[in-house]
């Protein structure tokens, strides 16, 4: 249960024994608070599991990562 004072939504993940087999079908983007740092909270989810990817991106702004089941989001820049 969260606390009362909290602010905003939050996710759950939870697993599934199946295996990707197509294209992520919700694509998230998580947005540092401002003031944070995009690299600092990319190496905190790369240490919970994340890894990098090239979806062919480019040079951009964001950083794009995928979960442990293959799932790309993305790290934007501090609001």
């Amino acid at each position: 249960m969260r606390s009362a004072q909290a602010v905003g939504p939050y996710l759950e993940f939870l697993r599934t024994p199946d295996l990707k087999t197509v294209r992520t079908r919700v694509h998230l983007d998580l947005r540092p608070y401002p003031g944070d740092d995009q690299a600092a909270e990319a190496a905190r989810l790369r240490a919970l599991g994340a890894t990098d990817a090239d979806i062919g991106q480019g040079d951009v702004s964001w950083r794009v990562l995928t979960d442990t089941e293959g799932n790309e989001f993305c790290v934007l820049t501090p609001g």
